[in-house]
């Protein structure tokens, strides 16, 4: 702006210089108009040329100012209080935790190298690699299992260090050091298994709010299985009108990573916790859960720009979203090794507990089991990394919430 108008100052001494020229005849002041020289037309060319720039400037410098006005407007309005959730806004009331044999289409994966059958459910979760090094010391370091959890990526690097406990010892003195660091584990107790002697426990939580609570719709959303059409329950936005403050809020929490068709899209769910990502992803699965999940991983990094216009939910236009919740239990190597799993995605956000324990060599483990259920590919995963911390193909509705 500044410089197009010191472009209108240079412009204002050219008329000047012409003016004196060519349209006053001193010394006498009159307005006798004197013919232009040949060598001054490049003058005028200039005078020319400077209005143009100046008033092109002069526009933009206006739109670059409204664009910012408009971007203040969105800042202040994301920061009012009139949209802060209303007292604690991590997602509550996580079911408890079942064996795994209630649901008999879903497999619980501590790796994500099975193939994916049709109409079957599968999830992993990274706390069984987390605690394999117990497992890979122990008599069935030799099974396929403990093969496959070797080949897993999976790092306590992939990992925010402040939402997991790590242990190896005795079960008085893991559940004394977790309860310091994680109060709201007293509501897993009883299903954590006890031993005797020492194992590695591993323990994960995560809680991913939204910022603005969505619309939650009971029973309004027709899911589809192989077996037939369920009615569930599920949250999103059921016609977007962005000149609705609050529905302008909400289409803050989507960004559309990449859209085919109604059928074939992935979109992230964005939360008050900027490190962790939440994606879902509506397509055809590939051969395993790891392939589809780098698949969707690439249309991911490949996709929209979060600054382009397809990247944002449009006025009229429709998300929903199943709601997921449920806790699991499964063991594994004859009961030395234990995991349980209970995780919740609806309108207030995500919430996830886990835990693994893995008994020293020769003790005896209680049988326990773990699993998820999910309409379409859903893995959450820190930002920095490749690797997701949780991750799961859903083809039938066990665990949605009806």
């Amino acid at each position: 702006m500044q410089f197009a108008r010191m472009l209108l100052v240079v412009r204002y001494c050219v008329i000047a210089k012409l003016g004196r020229h060519y349209f006053f005849h001193r010394p006498h002041k009159s307005f006798a108009i004197r013919s232009v020289p040949t060598l001054h037309l490049p003058m005028l060319t200039i005078w020319i040329a400077l209005g143009i720039t100046s008033a092109t400037m002069l526009l933009s410098g206006c739109s670059s100012s409204a664009d910012g006005d408009r971007e203040e407007r969105e800042r202040l309005l994301l920061d009012s209080e009139m949209f802060a959730m209303d007292g604690d806004p991590e997602v509550v009331n996580l079911p408890p935790a079942l064996s795994a044999s209630g649901y008999p289409r879903t497999d619980v994966l501590p790796h994500m190298e099975a193939p994916i059958s049709p109409g079957r459910n599968y999830v992993y979760c990274a706390t069984m690699k987390m605690a394999s090094e117990q497992v890979m010391g122990s008599n069935a370091s030799g099974s396929d299992l403990a093969q496959a959890l070797s080949r897993v990526q999976f790092t306590e690097a992939d990992l925010d260090p402040s939402s997991y406990f790590k242990f190896f010892g005795t079960y008085d003195e893991a559940i004394k050091r977790l309860l310091e660091r994680f109060p709201a584990a007293e509501d897993d107790l009883p299903e954590i298994v006890m031993w005797v002697g020492d194992a590695w426990f591993v323990y994960l939580e995560k809680s991913l709010p939204f910022r603005e609570k969505f619309d939650r719709k009971d029973h309004a959303l027709d899911f589809t299985t192989p077996a037939g059409t369920v009615k569930v329950s599920g949250f999103g936005v059921d016609q977007l009108f962005l000149s609705r403050s609050r529905d302008f809020v909400l289409s803050k929490q989507v960004t559309i990573r990449d859209f085919q068709n109604n059928d074939d899209f992935v979109l992230e769910l964005n939360t008050l916790l900027s490190g962790d990502r939440i994606i879902l992803a509506k397509i055809s699965p590939e051969k395993t859960l790891l392939d589809t999940v780098t698949r969707v991983q690439s249309r991911v990094e490949r996709g929209y720009s979060k600054s382009s216009d397809e990247s944002r939910l449009q006025d009229g236009e429709r998300m929903m979203v199943p709601i997921v919740s449920f806790g699991v239990l499964k063991d594994y190597f004859g009961g030395t090794a234990s995991q349980m799993i209970k995780f919740r995605l609806d309108e207030s956000g995500a919430r996830l507990r886990a835990h693994v324990t893995v008994l020293a060599l020769g003790e005896e483990g209680k049988p326990r089991q773990f699993v998820f259920n999910k309409p379409f590919l859903l893995y959450l995963v820190q930002r920095n990394s490749d690797h997701p911390y949780l991750a799961m193909w859903i083809a039938n509705e066990e665990f949605l919430e009806r």
